[in-house]
């Protein structure tokens, strides 16, 4: 054990000083196994569709100086984790207990590097949760306003991106046999250029372009229960779930568990595999576990032997557990010890290519496929954000003030049932900001940057089920949503418990429209007739009463309601999708009143956020005579209308390959650029349908 300690003094001096760390996969292989890692697993769907990175992976973010796309964020996490003297800490274990199981004893052990159980690892699980709920919110647990731009954000998230790979580092290396049977096997090296030969970290790094990164066999997915029912040692329970990945504690040296049990990777590595200094030093693989039929011997292989000289070898296998073909080979002193009687000698065995060929075989794709696991598990947290009851999620009458409030409704979509039991509950508004007035056709350019707004809930909601919606309200109080807002997402983000795992980081997306304003026009003051377009009143009288036209003379106008009106008393109540309600002013059941619109005028507003495409509401209304000679009286008026919302905003289109601005069309209507009015006028030209006149030409 001193020799060994001496060894590991002299390497930390090495690979502090000199970067080199020869006990591992090399970075390069991380970084590959990272990659393989993201493609294999729902990551790139995830950051287009629930958080609405709309190129997935491929989307460039800046930490400082430092530009990458996501995917390689993660990558590159793969390879700095060996930066320095960190790889002191990649050890595990799984036949010791987790406080003496990583290297010599004298480091900690993998797992609570990783999860940052009080190892003060600022690359760790809990960090990355951290950077994570820094991006989405801007602020830290305690409420601090930590980023208060894109950029700052995007940093926090390529912190978080990278220590997540960090982490997929320290999963990987629980494949590597040296790693989880505590072998410090650092001497003898031999360097050619930077290749370090004799182990079987230096021919995955040899063989780097030839590994299969694919994890499509048997046990390369892990199951679920390794994340679901972990079962960590009794004095880390509190850390995530991911221990499971690593370290389950089902094997504790007895029978080699199946391929596809569940099993932590360490643990599978431990029972299956060798290193040179271990060989039948651990319960397996142990030489009884070796296929001796005697017809190896009638059938050698030939090699490449270390002298450089075609050699014929003998190899043993297994078929116990996840059986290798090339577990070992009889080394050059096999024979003699055998004629000694001493063939359980670990001397009498040697490891070459073949064995790590066949170890590489195993123990890249399941890495690979277990890293995949990690990340999706990472980023697992979902929600599906709907309309709340009342068909909007904000509305103002007040242009210059915004919209102060949001309310919508909520589901926890996470797979496998996990709840969302206690936890905060914050709303997230990101948006761009016109640079002009946006409800014209005289476009204006838009800001690139984002502007946030982050509000807690206004109740005492801590939890989200995932059998129905919650409703949730918003008080944004000083930080409302202007109305110059394009480019409008709300995400929802919850951090709490989720599942079994404390403190996780869940977010909900919606892309919605973009500040709508409803637009309702009393054309009462004109009427068709005779296929032109008429003032009401006198001169419209005037027209009907002729007898020429038809009418009877009398001076009043008796013949057709050509005589204008106050529209008085509208209301207007508004319906999520599907959903027809009615309003009932005595009942208070309406969102929106307007007192009173006098003829050929606008009213501007209601301004609305909804969902695309459209948003329904129904309306009730009353024409107010204001001719006291008026015939025809007051009347009631009620209907539904189905408008689109407004879209302006900026996306990447694929097919151009490029980003493309979606701007709204705004109608002229009675010299007025509006949004797809809603107008009140006479139903019926006069003096019937063949005689129409041209709605767009109302002057």
């Amino acid at each position: 054990m001193l020799k060994s300690k001496i060894i590991i003094l002299f390497y930390i001096f090495w690979s502090t000083f000199f970067g080199q760390s020869l006990l591992a996969y090399q970075s390069d292989v991380h970084s590959l196994i990272n990659s393989a890692a993201v493609s294999n697993s729902n990551f790139h769907y995830y950051l287009m569709y629930k958080l609405g990175v709309v190129r997935g992976a491929d989307t460039e973010i800046a930490l400082g100086r430092l530009k990458k796309e996501i995917g390689v964020w993660i990558a590159y996490g793969g390879t700095f984790e060996d930066s320095g003297a960190r790889w002191l800490n990649h050890f595990h274990d799984p036949l010791k207990g987790w406080g003496q199981a990583g290297l010599l004893g004298m480091s900690p052990s993998s797992i609570l590097w990783g999860a940052d159980a009080g190892m003060g690892n600022a690359c760790s699980w809990d960090s990355a949760r951290r950077y994570y709920y820094t991006y989405l919110t801007g602020k830290d647990a305690y409420g601090n306003v930590l980023a208060n731009s894109q950029a700052m954000r995007e940093a926090y998230f390529a912190r978080c991106l990278q220590s997540v790979g960090q982490v997929m580092h320290l999963l990987q290396d629980a494949s590597v046999p040296l790693h989880t049977r505590d072998d410090a096997h650092v001497l003898p090296v031999f360097f050619a250029g930077d290749v370090v030969a004799g182990t079987y970290e230096t021919y995955t790094k040899i063989n780097i372009l030839n590994l299969d990164y694919v994890p499509d066999q048997t046990g390369n997915q892990p199951s679920p229960l390794l994340l679901t029912d972990p079962q960590p040692e009794s004095n880390y329970t509190g850390l995530a779930p991911i221990t499971g990945l690593f370290d389950r504690n089902q094997y504790n040296g007895d029978a080699i568990p199946a391929r596809a049990a569940a099993t932590g990777l360490a643990e599978y590595a431990n029972a299956n595999f060798l290193t040179q200094d271990t060989i039948w030093e651990y319960p397996h693989p142990a030489q009884s576990d070796l296929d001796c039929d005697p017809g190896v011997w009638l059938n050698p292989e030939e090699v490449d032997a270390e002298d450089g000289v075609r050699d014929n070898r003998i190899y043993f296998g297994t078929s116990v557990g996840d059986p290798v073909r090339h577990l070992v080979a009889a080394s050059y002193w096999y024979y003699r010890l055998y004629m000694w009687n001493k063939p359980e000698l670990r001397y009498a065995y040697i490891l070459d290519e073949k064995c790590f060929a066949d170890y590489a075989a195993k123990l890249v794709p399941r890495a690979v496929g277990y890293s995949a696991e990690l990340l999706d598990y990472f980023f697992r947290g979902g929600m599906e954000i709907t309309l709340p009851q009342e068909g909007y999620y904000a509305m103002t009458s007040d242009p210059e003030n915004g919209f102060d409030r949001v309310k919508l409704k909520v589901k926890n979509t996470t797979a496998n049932h996990e709840e969302m039991t206690d936890g905060s509950i914050e709303l997230v508004v990101k948006y761009r900001l016109s640079r002009g007035e946006p409800f014209t056709n005289n476009y204006s350019d838009t800001t690139w940057e984002f502007f946030y707004i982050t509000a807690s809930e206004a109740g005492q909601v801590r939890s989200i089920p995932g059998n129905e919606f919650v409703e949730l309200t918003f008080d944004l109080g000083r930080t409302p949503i202007p109305l110059w807002a394009t480019d409008v997402y709300l995400e929802v983000v919850y951090k709490g418990r989720l599942g079994n795992e404390r403190e996780a980081v869940a977010v909900g997306f919606k892309d919605i429209g973009e500040p709508t304003p409803l637009d309702l026009f009393s054309n009462f003051d004109k009427i068709c007739l005779f296929g032109e377009w008429q003032n009401t009143g006198p001169e419209a009288v005037g027209i009907v009463d002729d007898p020429a036209n038809g009418g009877d003379g009398n001076g009043r106008g008796d013949e057709w309601d050509v005589y204008p009106h106050n529209l008085k008393d509208t209301y207007y109540l508004f319906s999520p999708g599907g959903v027809v309600r009615n309003p009932d002013p005595d009942q208070g059941r309406y969102h929106y009143h307007i007192p009173l619109l006098e003829p050929g005028q606008l009213h501007r507003g209601p301004y609305i956020l909804a969902d695309y495409p459209s948003f329904i509401f129904t309306y009730l209304t009353s024409a107010e005579p204001l001719d006291p000679d008026d015939p025809f009286g007051h009347g009631k008026m009620a209907g539904l209308s189905v408008k689109p919302v407004i879209k302006n905003q900026i996306e990447w289109n694929a097919y151009y390959n490029g980003y493309v601005r979606y701007m709204p069309n705004f109608a002229v209507f009675r010299g007025v650029e509006t949004w797809r009015s809603f107008t009140v006028l006479y139903p019926q030209p006069y003096p019937g349908p063949d005689h129409p006149c041209s709605f767009w030409d109302i002057p």
